[in-house]
C-alpha cells in the first residue's frame, strides 16, 4: 500500500467516525417508545441510511431492527477494506476470524440449550464472510454436527481437542478461551506484528485483551464465585500493562467489592480516574468506557491504516451496541437515565 493509500485510508476512517451517534442522538434516541420510531430516526442517520433504506418502519419488529443493525457492522467493514483495495492485505481478515469464533461460540450455546431458535436467528449476511455456512450452523444440533460444518477450518482441531461435560454437553469456557487466543494468536503472529511500525496497533489489541480479562475476572469473582485457580484458567495468555503480581492479586479478591478496590488502585484504575471515569462498582461498563477511549485517541492520532481500521471497528460497534442497549431498554420499559447509563461515550 502506498503512502497516499495509507492517507486516504486513515482520513477517510476519521470522516466517518465523524457521522457517529453524538450524546444528543443517543438522548432522543433513549426518548423513544416505539421500534418504528426508532428506526425512522436511524434510517435518516447516515451511518445507517443504505442498510436501513429498504425497511417498512412502521411494520419493522425489534428482532429485525437489530439484525440488520449488526449487519451494518459488517457493511461498514467490507465497505472499508473496499475503497482502497486494502481487504487482501496480511491483518486485515481479522474481522473475518473474529466474526467466524462469535457464530462458533453462538452455536455452542444454542446446542447445549437444545434450542432451535439458532436457524431463526442466524445472520446469513455473513455467509459471504465465513469460511462455513450459516445454514449449515444453524441446523447443528451436537458436537459431531458442529465438528462437521467446520471440518475445513483450523477450528475443528480446537472444539475436537475439548472432551465433553459429564453433562453431554460441550465445554463452553475451554472452548471460548481457545478459540479466542487462537484469534489473537492468529493477528498478533502476522508478519506486519514483527515490524517497528505495529508496536501502537499491538499495545492497543493486549490492552483490549487485559481489559477483557479483567471484566471477566470480576464477573467470576461476583456472580459464580470461582476460585482464583479456575479464574487463572479462564483468562487468555497475552501480558498487557499489569505485571503477574497485580493480576494474581486481583484474582484472590474474595468478592467483588474487594476486586473492584484493588482494580482502581492498578494502572488501569488510576487511568481511568484522570480520565474522568468513576468506578462506582459497574465496572464492565467502566472498563468497556476506558477501551472506547484508547480507540478513540488512537482514530485521532494514528496515522497507520491498520491501526484506524481496528479503532473505528470497535468504535462502530460499540456504537451499534449502544443502540440495541437503548432498543431493549425500551422493550424492558427502563427510564431514559438509566438507559443513558448504560451507554458507552
Amino acid at each position: 500500500m502506498r503512502i497516499d493509500d495509507h492517507n486516504a485510508t486513515v482520513a477517510k476512517l476519521r470522516a466517518m467516525y465523524g457521522k457517529r451517534m453524538k450524546v444528543s442522538d443517543y438522548n432522543e434516541l433513549a426518548a423513544q417508545r416505539r421500534i418504528s420510531d426508532i428506526a425512522e430516526m436511524l434510517r435518516n442517520k447516515q451511518n445507517y441510511s443504505e442498510t436501513l433504506s429498504g425497511i417498512n418502519s412502521n411494520t419493522i419488529h425489534r428482532g429485525m431492527l437489530e439484525d440488520l443493525l449488526r449487519r451494518s457492522i459488517y457493511d461498514n467493514y467490507s465497505k472499508i477494506t473496499g475503497f482502497e483495495h486494502i481487504a487482501g492485505e496480511v491483518f486485515f481478515d481479522y474481522r473475518q476470524i473474529q466474526a467466524e469464533v462469535r457464530e462458533i461460540l453462538n452455536a455452542v450455546h444454542y446446542i447445549n440449550a437444545k434450542s432451535e431458535q439458532h436457524i431463526e436467528k442466524m445472520p446469513m449476511y455473513l455467509d459471504k464472510l465465513t469460511r462455513f455456512s450459516q445454514i449449515e450452523m444453524a441446523k447443528a444440533r451436537t458436537r459431531d454436527d458442529l465438528l462437521k460444518v467446520i471440518a475445513k477450518t483450523p477450528y475443528h482441531e480446537i472444539i475436537e481437542k475439548i472432551p465433553l461435560r459429564k453433562s453431554g454437553k460441550m465445554d463452553y469456557n475451554p472452548i471460548e478461551k481457545a478459540l479466542r487466543s487462537y484469534f489473537y494468536e492468529h493477528i498478533l503472529n502476522t508478519d506486519y506484528f514483527q515490524t517497528e511500525e505495529s508496536r501502537p496497533l499491538y499495545n492497543l489489541i493486549t490492552i483490549d485483551i487485559e481489559l477483557i480479562n479483567i471484566i471477566n475476572a470480576y464477573r467470576m469473582t461476583e456472580y459464580f464465585e470461582y476460585t482464583p485457580e479456575k479464574i487463572r484458567a479462564n483468562m487468555l495468555p497475552f501480558p498487557g500493562k499489569l505485571n503477574s503480581a497485580i493480576r494474581s492479586d486481583l484474582m484472590n479478591a474474595p468478592d467483588g467489592k474487594e476486586f473492584i478496590n484493588r482494580f482502581s488502585h492498578s494502572y488501569y484504575g488510576r487511568v481511568m480516574t484522570a480520565r474522568g471515569i468513576e468506578i462506582n462498582g459497574d465496572l464492565e461498563i467502566e472498563a468497556q468506557k476506558l477501551r472506547y477511549q484508547y480507540a478513540r485517541h488512537a482514530l485521532h492520532t494514528s496515522t497507520s491504516p491498520m491501526l484506524s481500521v481496528y479503532a473505528y471497528m470497535f468504535l462502530f460497534e460499540t456504537e451499534v451496541n449502544n443502540i440495541t442497549t437503548i432498543i431493549e431498554g425500551i422493550r424492558y420499559g427502563l427510564p431514559e437515565k438509566e438507559l443513558f447509563e448504560m451507554i458507552i461515550i
